[in-house]
């Protein structure tokens, strides 16, 4: 337990000076929790490979305790929940931070930051505007 404690701290503080210091500590408890919880479910699965022979394998491949004993990294649903829910972490707290207007000027850039570029050409104004935006969104 010593020695998990030392690797968690060290870990809080790797992904404390990734993040800086005015990051929430919930922010950083949740990311380095979510790495532990995902190595040592991967760190259990290669183990749980190891071990499988030992107690037989069935004719379809999957060892005989496979219907009691079942990585949670291996569900669909598991993975969708997990990352479905730090999206919207993410989302919330960029929204905290970066306020309304910039959070929508950044998720939904119609007229600024030129990440998609049009050329008016000849194209009149009337055409081009509507054009630009629906190309734009």
């Amino acid at each position: 337990m010593l020695l998990f404690d030392m690797l968690y701290e060290k870990v809080y503080a790797f992904y404390g000076d990734i993040l800086g210091s005015e990051t929430k500590n919930s922010i950083k408890l949740y990311i380095v929790t979510l790495f532990f919880v995902i190595f040592l479910i991967n760190i259990f699965s290669v183990v749980l490979d190891f071990i499988a022979p030992v107690f037989g394998v069935s004719r379809g491949g999957d060892f005989f305790l496979a219907e009691y004993i079942m990585m949670p990294t291996s569900d669909v649903q598991f993975n969708t929940a997990l990352s479905l829910f730090s999206i919207l972490l993410l989302l919330y707290v960029q929204f905290g931070t970066l306020g309304f207007k910039k959070f929508i000027y950044n998720y939904a850039p119609v007229w600024g930051k030129g990440y998609i570029e049009i050329e008016r050409g000849k194209l009149s104004a009337t055409v081009y505007y509507p054009l630009a935006t629906v190309a734009k969104i």
